[in-house]
């Protein structure tokens, strides 16, 4: 029984690091909002501190999500850094486009300047 609450602890700590995550809060934020030290922000979330209802609730208000969503295991918060890779991904996919839309542009021109001074040149002789 002991060894369920400790992993029910566990990951209520890990909701509240990624739900801290999903909003893009460092520890330092979440713990001023808390009113405590960041150090104690980290044991909260790596689970050496027990929270008591009312940080949980506090936890609640500052999130603004329902109680349920905080304590359930493995609740369906996003993942900010997954979020943030395909955003990246994304991102990355379109400058490629771009450079190759570039690249292009710039032959097209380097071509059409070849020929005008190739014409421009039989012109004059």
């Amino acid at each position: 029984m002991l060894e369920q609450n400790e992993s029910y602890k566990n990951e209520v700590a890990k909701n509240i690091k990624q739900l801290r995550l999903s909003k893009g809060w460092t520890q330092e934020f979440l713990a001023k909002k808390l009113h405590i030290s960041t150090a104690a922000c980290s044991k909260i979330e790596n689970g050496y501190i027990d929270i008591n209802v009312s940080r949980l609730i506090e936890l609640r208000d500052i999130f603004q999500i329902n109680m349920k969503d905080l304590l359930l295991v493995n609740p369906r918060v996003p993942d900010a850094f997954n979020t943030l890779k395909s955003q990246i991904k994304d991102r990355e996919q379109e400058i490629v486009s771009l450079q190759k839309l570039l690249i292009s542009l710039h032959e097209e021109i380097k071509n059409r300047t070849n020929l005008q001074n190739s014409a421009a040149a039989n012109n004059a002789a």
